[in-house]
Parts: structure tokens; sequence; C-alpha cells
């Protein structure tokens, strides 16, 4: 993602690559949830984001939707994807009412959203938009 984004232009951070930029380490950035596993500004430092994606090794459910109401609580306009994982069949269920949850609480959300679920049980990607 972070080379098909260079490609495309934008300004690209990889957190987990890359490390925090000093300019993403303002208390303000935080408090508008504006750090991500990865992103695409149009402009460097501009906070203009055409994708923020999180992903979330963690199997656990409370785990995946800590960083999901990142995305959802920032407040861009953009592409919103949450990358992560389940081990069998139940779990999928779970996870997807949880974000429709988290969505539905929202009295405004911006952005579309993008749940990207590796299910071990079936050994590929399951794709959710909301």
């Amino acid at each position: 993602l972070a080379l098909e984004g260079i490609k495309r232009g934008f300004s690209v951070r990889a957190e987990k690559v890359m490390g925090a930029l000093p300019e993403y380490c303002k208390d303000e950035d935080q408090q508008a949830f504006n750090r991500f596993d990865l992103s695409w500004e149009t402009v460097r430092d501009s906070r203009d984001f055409t994708l923020a994606v999180e992903i979330e090794m963690d199997i656990s459910t409370n785990k995946v939707m800590e960083d999901f109401n990142k995305l959802v609580n920032n407040k861009s306009n953009c592409l919103k994807v949450m990358v992560c994982q389940t081990r069998h069949e139940d779990e999928i269920e779970k996870l997807k009412s949880a974000v429709e949850n988290a969505l539905a609480k929202k009295s405004s959300i911006a952005g579309t959203y993008l749940l990207s679920i590796w299910a071990w049980s079936r050994g590929g990607f399951i794709h959710f938009q909301f």
C-alpha cells in the first residue's frame, strides 16, 4: 500500500515501517485521531487523508475495535480500512457485528469503511464495505 500511494503521488506514512514522523507526534493528532498504521495524504502534513489504514494482529475483538474506533473518530472523508484476522467462522460474524454497532452509535460518520478479515478457517480474506 505504501508503494501504491507513492506511485499515485500521495504523501505516504507507514508508521510501523518508518516510525512516527515528528509532524504527527503532536497532542492534537492524538486527540483528533490523525495517526494510523498507514495513511495517504494529498499533501504531507496537511491531514487531508485519502486513505487511512489500521492493522491489528491480535485476534481479540476488543483489540480490533480499539483500532477501528480510531478510524471512526477521525473526521476525514476518505477510505478507512481495518485489516485483522479471525481463527473461527463464528468470529467473522462477531467482528462484523461489532463494526456495524460502532458505526451505528455515531450520529454522523465520515468516509467509507472496509473491513478486511484474514479468516484462518477459510485460508483467505473476506471483505465487508460499510
